[in-house]
């Protein structure tokens, strides 16, 4: 066993190291002429990617809801499924209403 990790040890010494995350992003505008990263060196914004981090977090996610819904207590905040700049959050009214309102992490709008 031991030889067997100093053999991959040394492998891993001998050809560097590996990148374990590779930049998967797709370019909305790749292959257009006019466009790219080529162009953004001219003045022209850079090519925006089609998967976006939100600019805000859970924390702030919730404290949106519970400012436009009065009395309200939040029950959970979590990320819209294959949409990572949106949260669902769950609410609980005064009156026992159960809601589900959809939060957008870019523009900050409430659904």
């Amino acid at each position: 066993m031991r030889k067997v990790r100093g053999f991959l040890l040394l492998l891993l010494c001998i050809t560097g190291s590996v990148d374990a995350a590779p930049d998967f992003r797709v370019s909305m505008d790749a292959g257009r002429p006019g466009r790219g990263a080529e162009n953004s060196a001219a003045g022209q914004p850079p090519v925006r990617s089609m998967i976006q981090a939100p600019v805000m977090n859970r924390q702030q996610a919730a404290s949106l809801v519970k400012q436009s819904c009065h009395g309200c207590r939040i029950l959970s905040v979590a990320p819209v499924a294959g949409r990572p700049e949106m949260f669902r959050v769950k609410t609980l009214s005064a009156e026992g209403v159960l809601k589900t309102v959809t939060v957008d992490g870019q523009s900050g709008a409430v659904y």
